[in-house]
């Protein structure tokens, strides 16, 4: 360093001054000489001081602006990776949208051919509906004369309908009349006469729960043939005709009693019980017809079907049925829909539940013809049915 050689001058400065004054002036000349040339190189000492710290100020800032330059380098990677996949999906995107649009341009091109097709075959079309139309309006012409011609045979012919509705209103409704007494009303059907001088009289089926009602409270209630009620008969003038009726046999279980009207009064037709082998053919959706009078009118009938064959109500068969009855029905006929035919005996309506009973009233059940059938003949009046 340089302060060694001008501290071995100041101390031969010494040295020489101890010699002499002359020495001595020469020597403080160089001495203030080389103390100036300290002052400035302590001047410049500290201008490389502060040089240096100048310079390590600008390499902490370039070393701070390189870790910033190097994150930025980082991040302007990231971004380049990114732009680089975008543009990857970019390319992807780009080709995927060339192929829907040659797909779009193939879709373009078939649809102008069927656009060709179509208005082809609608030229066709037109021309194949105006050559029908023209054949149609032949047709209808033809009709139109077939129509007239039926139309004058028709009014030269009996009407079917009118001499159908005569034939239900005589085997279906004709032979049903009205059970009446106290409170209790009910339904029968005529099955028979016998042409007695003495007796002459009617039989007719009905419930045995319907006379038991009507004969309840009287002091001879348990001498059911003794007793009469009121066997009421109303014509399609709405006239009524009342006569005794007493019940001669009956059977609890199968909820059957038959019936002796006492007159010799014309009460019209009796009703055909169906033969035996009828019930080959009747089963389920069999149509038929339920005739009573409910709540005391005349008689009325109803259309349904059977809908079940196999119901037991206490051990006994029962048919259910789906034409509407209502109380009053009991004891009324169930009739062939075609035949015309007595196929059973209208018992009671289903209902459903014990604390609050439910009436459906297109739930009924019919005694079926094979009972009626066995039981006239077990009291011994198989005359009532058909011959063999």
């Amino acid at each position: 360093m340089r302060i060694f050689p001008t501290l071995t001058a100041l101390c031969t400065a010494g040295a020489l001054a101890l010699a002499g004054v002359p020495w001595l002036l020469k020597t403080q000349s160089r001495v203030d000489l080389a103390a100036t040339r300290v002052q400035k190189l302590r001047t410049e000492l500290l201008e490389m001081r502060e040089m240096l710290r100048d310079r390590e100020t600008a390499f902490n800032e370039v070393h701070t602006a390189q870790e910033a330059l190097a994150q930025d380098y980082v991040a302007l990677e990231a971004a380049h990776s990114s732009l680089v996949n975008e543009a990857a999906g970019l390319r992807d995107r780009t080709a995927k949208l060339d192929r829907e649009r040659d797909s779009a341009q193939m879709l373009l091109s078939k649809i102008e051919e069927l656009e060709t097709e179509l208005e082809t075959e609608r030229e066709q079309l037109e021309s194949r509906i105006a050559s029908e139309s023209e054949r149609l309006q032949l047709d209808l012409a033809g009709v139109r004369a077939a129509q007239a011609d039926f139309e004058a045979r028709t009014a030269a012919a009996p009407d079917p309908t009118s001499s159908a509705v005569a034939a239900l209103r005589e085997q279906v409704l004709g032979p049903v009349f009205q059970l009446s007494g106290g409170e209790a009303v009910g339904s029968a059907v005529l099955v028979g006469y016998v042409d007695d001088e003495d007796d002459p009289h009617y039989l007719a089926l009905s419930c045995y729960h319907v006379v038991r009602d009507i004969l309840e409270g009287r002091d001879d209630f348990n001498s059911y043939r003794e007793v009469s009620f009121r066997a009421v008969f109303t014509g399609l003038d709405a006239c009524e005709d009342a006569y005794p009726a007493r019940m001669i046999e009956w059977d609890i279980e199968s909820d059957l009693a038959l019936l002796k009207v006492e007159t010799s009064a014309e009460l019209g037709p009796v009703a055909r019980i169906a033969p035996l082998e009828r019930t080959e053919e009747i089963g389920v959706f069999r149509e038929i017809y339920t005739v009573g009078c409910p709540l005391g009118t005349a008689a009325q009938a109803t259309r349904g079907m059977i809908t079940r064959e196999t119901w037991e109500v206490a051990g006994e068969p029962y048919w259910m049925v789906s034409s509407p009855a209502f109380f009053g029905n009991s004891g009324g006929g169930v009739f062939h829909a075609e035949t015309l035919e007595l196929v059973g005996i209208f018992a009671k309506i289903y209902t459903h539940g014990s604390y609050r009973p439910q009436v459906i009233t297109h739930m009924g059940l019919a005694v079926p013809l094979t009972r009626l059938h066995s039981w006239l003949t077990e009291i011994g009046h198989a005359e009532l049915l058909p011959k063999p």
